[in-house]
């Protein structure tokens, strides 16, 4: 395994084999990784803030407690990749695969999750964002059947034209500022869950445990649920 240690803005299109390499904590701020294979690679620690990932192959690479902030992964894949206490304020994750991926205690805020796929076919549980800071994140078009934000941080969010079937939330904080929009939340878990004064429409909500949920003064139109 070699280990790395790069000037700020490096290109690595050279050198793309990094896979299984040691990068823990190395500065990698705007490097150029565009379809670097990074595949368990370990990168705890590392600041990639900056960077471009776009298409790398980060399948089941550690990027524990990694500075990402600002990097775009556009197209990148993050199956099995490990991303807790990632710091991805602002990041890019478009059209990414993130199956059995898991942001737990990441740092998400202000960040873009557009059509992104965790449909793993047979898989027991989606990508994790347990205790996440989601705020102000904006997820749109995305396939996160199964994932689980038990305890994340989503004021300010926005979810719109994205599949949540059978989500977890339980213990996640919304705010009055959160919308849902023309989104499947059909059996999702939202048990006792504050939805006081959110906006939610065009929602499927059939069969979502509802149980103890409050929704003092929010808006609720167009939505199904029927057996919920």
């Amino acid at each position: 395994e070699a280990r790395y240690r790069r000037d700020t803005g490096a290109s690595f299109r050279t050198c793309p084999h990094l896979e299984h390499a040691d990068l823990r904590g190395a500065n990698m701020r705007g490097a150029d990784l565009d379809n670097a294979r990074l595949a368990g690679a370990n990168l705890d620690g590392a600041d990639l803030r900056r960077s471009s990932l776009r298409r790398a192959d980060c399948r089941g690479a550690s990027f524990v407690n990694a500075k990402l902030q600002q990097a775009d992964m556009d197209g990148a894949d993050l199956d099995s990749a490990i991303l807790q206490g990632a710091k991805l304020e602002q990041a890019r994750i478009v059209q990414a695969s993130i199956n059995n991926a898991t942001f737990a205690d990441a740092d998400l805020r202000r960040a873009t999750l557009e059509r992104v796929i965790a449909s793993c076919i047979g898989c027991l549980d989606g990508p994790s964002f347990e205790g996440a800071n989601l705020e102000a994140v904006e997820i749109s078009a995305c396939d996160l059947r199964k994932a689980s934000f038990e305890g994340a941080f989503m004021r300010e969010a926005i979810i719109v034209d994205s599949d949540l079937t059978g989500a977890r939330f339980g213990g996640v904080f919304f705010d009055p500022a959160t919308t849902i929009t023309r989104s499947n939340l059909a059996g999702a878990q939202l048990e006792g869950v504050m939805l006081d004064g959110m906006e939610i429409e065009g929602v499927d909500l059939r069969g979502a445990n509802l149980h103890s949920a409050r929704v003092r003064d929010a808006s609720i139109v167009k939505c199904d649920l029927s057996g919920a």
